[in-house]
């Protein structure tokens, strides 16, 4: 197998789609995946060959670029001269001091870990820390495209990856081919990537850096026991055809890929799970979403029944991949990469420019607030979905109870009103409530609390908090803004309650 290595450098902001649990946020990857580079060569492909619609059906066409044939690794960020590589899941660093980091495969410690996020260039005990440098965007909504005007008062957040950054990855095929390829397109040319990209984002600079395919060598002598750490996210099916992160799936294909009479043991492992989602132009959809190993996930492995050929099996699996899509730059895997059990770690990140002097703009800081409040709305009804439904499985109250209490609550003043009213109701009301239990506590005791403690709703993620810093803003402290997210979570709470009633078709009893 060869490869050529390639170098992308962002002219402008880059938004690559990464899910996300907020509606009005579409986030990015820091990297750019190999599926935009598979779709940027077979569109140029298609175009110097003639193929239009039926390149399927062009053998050179389906074999290079729909099954596999020519892989198209990741890019991750680079700096003078060195390619970063998503940090091992299992090297974290303590707590309270960022620049001491443990492997957790080598050895356990007794203080707090975390872990360590973004990318690192490892030689011996030293950590070279590097995080692509992002922003975030604010739009107007636009509801309705087919009008092509924004609605006031709504706002929508792009991410983007910031202009003026190199990431390097590798294309890797056979020789001849690759030869093929770097023929159709030169050594330096303008490429567009992910969305928006008839406005302002998306547009790149690549360069191949290999002039000519160069023979992969995989240096690392191996032996029963070794390190298989994640360079990309990596897709496994199960037996019935379903995307897996089971371990038993992943430990089948090795015992698969490495031949008969081997068997796959791990020692220690530090996983995590990730979706992957992305959009296809010719289909002009998303193709459908699948469940991977996340990019640094890593296995302690022992080979049982080693023999000759083990050795020569691994060292292809690094070339070639493992697991499925392996084309778009999925399944990359490195063996016995850190070696080390104690790292210090260092940042290379530039130093970002001080905030400017100045009060800042009004209109900014009125973005800023009404994107911190929308996150804790959404918050609270998610509280809500959460807590509603262990009161629909014992005695649950009556439609007409319930909308009676919906009332109340949208008529009063505040919390303390509708509690006041809810002294008030009759005794049979307060009995069906009364009947109504959940996990630990009636629904009227429930009700009656008052004020479910919403305090976590308030420690969030480390951007939003910043964003509350930069305009001296706490939500906590906002007494009407608090008893907005009461009012919204006892109205999710109590329609819920409602349409799950409907849903079972109950006959009501006032």
């Amino acid at each position: 197998m060869h490869r050529i290595r390639y170098q992308i450098k962002t002219l402008s902001p880059i938004l690559l789609s990464a899910n996300t649990g907020d509606q009005n946020m579409t986030a990015t990857s820091d990297y750019i995946p190999g599926s935009a580079l598979l779709g940027i060569f077979a569109g140029k492909y298609i175009q110097v060959k003639n193929l239009g619609d039926i390149a399927h059906e062009d053998p050179d066409f389906y074999n290079s670029f729909l099954n596999s044939g020519i892989i198209f690794c990741n890019a991750y960020p680079c700096k003078k001269s060195k390619k970063y590589l998503p940090v091992p899941l299992s090297i974290q660093t303590e707590k309270n001091d960022e620049t001491k980091a443990t492997d957790l495969l080598y050895n356990d410690s007794e203080e707090q870990m975390k872990t360590i996020g973004g990318y690192c260039y490892i030689t011996g005990d030293i950590i070279q820390r590097l995080t692509p440098s992002k922003s975030l965007n604010f739009h107007h909504a636009r509801p309705d495209r087919i009008k092509g005007h924004s609605t006031e008062g709504l706002i929508f957040n792009y991410e983007s990856i910031d202009p003026d950054q190199l990431f390097e990855g590798e294309i890797i095929g056979e020789k001849e081919t690759l030869k093929e390829l770097v023929g159709l397109v030169g050594d330096k040319f303008f490429i567009r990537l992910g969305r928006s990209r008839t406005a302002q984002y998306g547009q790149a600079e690549m360069e191949l850096l290999s002039k000519q395919p160069e023979e992969i060598e995989i240096e690392n002598e191996l032996d029963k026991e070794f390190i298989l750490t994640l360079r990309s996210p990596a897709i496994f099916y199960n037996k019935n055809g379903f995307p897996s992160t089971s371990l038993d799936d992943l430990k089948r294909y090795l015992e698969e890929a490495l031949g008969i009479g081997v068997q796959i043991d791990t020692v220690k492992i530090f996983k995590k799970p990730v979706e992957i989602e992305n959009f296809i132009s010719v289909w002009r959809l998303k193709k459908p979403s699948e469940t991977a190993f996340q990019a640094g996930s890593c296995f302690s492995v022992q080979v049982i029944g080693w023999n000759g050929s083990v050795e020569s099996k691994l060292k292809d699996l690094q070339k070639n991949g493992i697991g499925e899509r392996r084309g778009e730059g999925f399944g990359r895997i490195v063996l016995n990469w850190h070696e080390k059990d104690i790292y210090t770690v260092k940042s290379i990140n530039e130093e970002k420019p001080e905030k400017p002097a100045g009060k800042m703009p009004e209109l900014t800081v009125n973005i800023f607030k009404e994107v911190i409040k929308e996150n804790r709305r959404k918050s609270i009804e998610r509280k809500a979905l959460q807590e509603y439904d262990q009161f629909t499985k014992h005695n649950p109250p009556t439609n007409s109870l319930l909308g009676r209490l919906e009332m109340m609550l949208m008529n009063a003043g505040d919390m303390e009103q509708f509690l006041g009213q809810m002294s008030d109701l009759r005794k049979t009301a307060r009995e069906n409530l009364e009947r109504c239990k959940g996990e630990k506590v009636t629904l009227l005791k429930f009700i009656e609390s008052g004020e479910p403690d919403f305090q976590h709703v308030f420690k969030q993620e480390p951007e939003l908090t910043k964003m509350e810093q930069a305009i001296e803003y706490s939500p906590s402290a906002d007494t009407e803004f608090c008893k907005e997210l009461y009012r919204l979570y006892w109205l999710t709470f109590l329609r819920m309650m409602h349409k799950s009633r409907k849903k079972e078709g109950v006959n009501e009893q006032n």
